[in-house]
């Protein structure tokens, strides 16, 4: 069950560190309990070892792994529950949510740490920006790297070259439309607008023959009028390919070779008109092979 696996989470997986025993457990009815595998070892290990590795662990004998008990106390109920509630992820906060939820509690609306970036059919809605940085001609704005590209770290407020980063957001979850962003700078010229995000992945992706065939792989879809790059952690990604989307370009970036933890993300986009039919744009896109992966991934404006 997708809801109840943190084998992946990065350090926010040791979602149970105690089991529960005793007789008021006996008396008890378990409503949840470790897994019998962990999980971390099969993904973790070489593929030639995988399946021996969780075959063993299966074997081993194990401490208590009660993590939630439902105990009669006269007329009403007692629960008892060892899951870590320190734990600070998408999947604990969901988890949490669904026992409270079960329980009768009612909840309120779920709030966010961070911002997130993407939303849940993996478009980007949400970034920093810092723009517009004018030049003579497309080419040349494209080149130029008005910020300090590979060491870029933006933050709300940060100064960029003169200009500041600010949030920007899509209203129409569609693309961000440059002319509609509120920013100074060029606008009867060629011009630049850089997108800064993050995204924390649960596992490496960026050793593809170690992570086996079943690793997931990640990629990403910028739709750009009228060129753009993209730089991962500060080094620059070569588009798979290229192809036509209405008047833009779409270039597809695969197989993502994201670390383990939080990444950054700095697109780069270069336009020739601010206005008319054509406007400067950006809309990107993330998918992956295994569909599950993206749910297993966070995403943030800025990183908590």
């Amino acid at each position: 069950m997708p809801d109840l696996y943190f084998a992946e989470d990065g350090a926010e997986r040791f979602i149970l560190r105690h089991g529960l025993e005793g007789p008021l457990v006996e008396q008890g009815r378990v409503l949840l309990k470790a897994s019998n595998t962990d999980w971390q070892i099969f993904n973790e290990a070489p593929e030639q070892a995988k399946c021996g590795a969780a075959v063993l662990y299966e074997r081993l004998m194990k401490p208590p792994g009660a993590a939630l008990v439902e105990c009669a106390q006269g007329l009403g109920t007692i629960v008892l529950c060892s899951i870590n509630y320190w734990v600070s992820s998408r999947s604990a906060d969901k988890l949490w949510r669904e026992i409270f939820t079960n329980m009768g509690i009612q909840m309120g609306q779920a709030t966010e740490g961070a911002v997130p970036a993407f939303d849940d059919n993996g478009a980007l809605v949400n970034a920093l920006s810092a723009g517009r940085f004018g030049g003579t001609n497309l080419e040349g704005v494209l080149a130029s790297d008005f910020i300090g590209e590979s060491g870029a770290a933006p933050t709300n407020g940060g100064g960029a070259a003169g200009v500041t980063w600010r949030p920007v957001a899509s209203p129409s979850r569609d693309r961000f439309i440059f002319n509609q962003m509120n920013q100074a700078g060029a606008e009867d010229k060629p011009f630049a607008v850089y997108f800064s995000y993050w995204i924390r992945s649960p596992r490496a992706l960026d050793d593809l023959l170690g992570g086996g065939p079943d690793a997931p792989r990640l990629s990403t879809f910028c739709y750009a009028a009228d060129v753009c790059r993209l730089f991962l952690n500060g080094r620059e990604l070569p588009p798979a390919h290229t192809g036509t989307a209405d008047y833009r370009v779409l270039y597809v970036f695969e197989n993502i070779p994201l670390r383990k933890d939080w990444n950054h993300f700095l697109i780069k986009v270069a336009a020739s008109h601010l206005q008319g039919a054509e406007p400067g744009t950006l809309a990107v896109r993330i998918g992956s092979t295994r569909e599950d992966f993206l749910h297993q991934i966070d995403s943030a404006v800025e990183p908590r």
